[in-house]
């Protein structure tokens, strides 16, 4: 019997393979980028400026030879650029050198060779870049509960390496390491755990202090056509902040990503290991491993139009069982263009399928507007009664994207999104669309709708600044009843089958609200002030809230935000 991860490691053979096609151009950067990083956010910013009319950006994180190939594609529009892009295209091309070099250089001769990468090798054979990670941050959160007020210190500690390049002409490959310790307020810490812990994880401090590793490496080829990948990394699928079909809230996963680049198409195939727990002991001994769950999905990107694209999305998640007792099933779902709807019908798969749909439309240079919708379970008799059915899965996500404002390289996002409840779940917690104790869709989860507002800025050298603020209700679930807020929980406990109501159970407003600025003191490197505030009321437990401004010193690290 071939067991689920060599099966996964013999098609990340295959599709390296099948990426042996034609040689690769010369580039700057190096391996995989970081989800949200300055790159894609400039690569985002110039789509919707229609400097970048038949990039596909959905498909996150980018390699750097995608990467590269886009800024070259920008570099040919130059004259068009304002004096702030034409500046920072010639930084993230690496014809200008960051900030800080030149003293770096008179510090320590071997740093920064290339002007950005803080060691760098290079020949025509093949390229290394080192850079060092860290985050470091201090502040004090000023908390209030309804039964206390009280003040806490927190920080976070983040040391760690990043290795990335390429050999030959075809292979790249990244690796990353970092050792955490962290402590958040109170209210965030539970956000906080879902979104950035690694799976292995304890608690440090009495007070609730979190010590962790986060490691994640890929190795993949890149051809004419085909670009494969193989590895573990997280990954963002859509246009917006959130994204209902695969955003980039859970930890990193063991993976097999192919993606496929022809004409106007774009076809993404994904193979992934999640892990099926929401709940682990947090004793320094427990390192029990758990159960894998498997997850085939694909997305098929088409550009009908130099202004508007749509994407339709597929996803089967199965029960870690059918690997030993259906081996056929799995390897059906392992078939790359196969209907993944059609197949599930055809042999009565025992999975959780999910479906949707995704369209993007740039209708006048520098204002976006991207749709998307999800479905999880549905009758089309249902959807058109008004009855309640407890099955009518979906969820809705719409949103703007502008860039056209009167300060240069500053962005505003507005995002809303609707999620019914008992979406992501499953009759079994095997069969969850989750992976450890975060959703693989919208951060906020089923049963919730939220509003987002994210303000970026880059206006002149070395300085930057970041805004934003959420809005979120929910109904949640109760201690003993399941309103649909936790895909965890099996549907076979739901409070019925009809008259359920969207954000019913005990309701939940909460905001959220993020800011900063900062400086780059070298390249990669940057000193930040910042603000996060959280004020939650909940009907049944009252109202709580922090302030908790800090100081944050990161290097090669992005922000790390709470939600997006």
């Amino acid at each position: 019997m071939i067991a689920p991860r060599q099966l996964l490691s013999f098609l990340t053979y295959f599709g390296l393979l099948l990426g042996l096609s034609l040689p690769l151009q010369a580039q700057q950067r190096e391996g995989i980028l970081h989800l949200r990083d300055r790159v894609h956010q400039f690569l985002i910013y110039q789509h919707t400026q229609g400097h970048l009319p038949y990039a596909f950006l959905s498909h996150q994180p980018l390699s750097a030879y995608e990467a590269n190939r886009y800024l070259d594609s920008i570099y040919m529009h130059l004259e068009e650029l304002s004096p702030a892009e034409q500046r920072e295209l010639m930084r993230l091309k690496g014809a200008q050198p960051g900030p800080g070099v030149s003293w770096a250089h008179r510090l320590l001769s071997f740093t920064y060779p290339d002007g950005e990468n803080f060691i760098a090798i290079r020949t025509p054979d093949y390229a290394v870049a080192i850079n060092p990670l860290l985050y470091l941050s201090a502040g004090k959160a000023f908390q209030h509960t309804p039964s206390e007020q009280s003040t806490r210190t927190t920080w976070q500690n983040t040391r760690g390496v990043q290795v990335s390049g390429h050999l030959g002409s075809h292979l790249f490959f990244e690796a990353r390491v970092e050792e955490n310790q962290t402590v958040l307020p109170l209210l965030a810490s539970p956000l906080f755990a879902q979104r950035l812990l690694a799976p292995f994880s304890r608690d440090f401090l009495p007070e609730g202090g979190w010590d962790y590793w986060r490691v994640t490496g890929m190795i993949g080829v890149r051809g004419k056509f085909i670009e494969a990948r193989f590895g573990r990394n997280r990954n963002q699928w859509g246009y917006g902040l959130g994204s209902l079909i695969l955003s980039d809230f859970a930890p990193a996963y063991d993976q097999l990503q192919i993606r496929t680049t022809f004409w106007r198409f774009q076809f993404t195939n994904l193979y992934a290991l999640t892990t099926d727990t929401h709940r682990r002991s947090t004793s320094t001994v427990d390192y029990a491993a758990h159960a894998p769950r498997f997850i085939a999905m694909h997305r098929l990107a088409f550009q009908m139009h130099r202004r508007f694209k749509m994407g339709f999305f597929e996803a089967v998640v199965l029960d870690p069982a059918s690997f030993s007792s259906e081996l056929q099933l799995l390897w059906t779902f392992m078939n790359p263009v196969i209907f993944y709807r059609a197949a599930d019908l055809g042999l009565r798969s025992p999975g959780n399928m999910l479906i949707g749909l995704d369209t993007y439309w740039r209708f006048k240079n520098g204002i976006a507007w991207y749709n998307q919708l999800v479905l999880d379970e549905f009758k089309i008799t249902e959807l058109t009664s008004n009855r309640g059915w407890w099955a009518n899965k979906w969820g809705i996500l719409t949103g703007l994207h502008l860039t056209r404002l009167p300060i240069p390289l500053t962005e505003l996002w507005i995002e809303y999104s609707r999620i019914r409840p008992y979406t992501y779940s499953s009759r079994s917690t095997t069969l969850a669309y989750v992976h450890y104790n975060g959703g693989l869709g919208y951060p906020t989860g089923p049963n919730t709708q939220n509003v987002a507002l994210k303000l970026t800025s880059h206006p002149i050298p070395r300085w930057h600044g970041a805004l934003l603020i959420l809005y979120t209700q929910r109904g949640r679930n109760s201690e003993d009843q399941n309103f649909g807020s936790d895909p965890y929980q099996p549907y076979d406990t739901r409070i019925g089958d009809y008259g359920i109501r969207f954000l019913q159970g005990i309701r939940q407003n909460q905001w959220l609200i993020e800011a900063r600025l900062g400086m780059e003191l070298l390249p990669r490197m940057y000193l930040e002030a910042a603000l996060r505030a959280e004020h939650l009321s909940d009907e049944e437990l009252g109202t709580s809230q922090y302030i908790n401004p800090f100081l944050l010193l990161r290097w090669g690290l992005p922000f790390q935000s709470l939600r997006f």
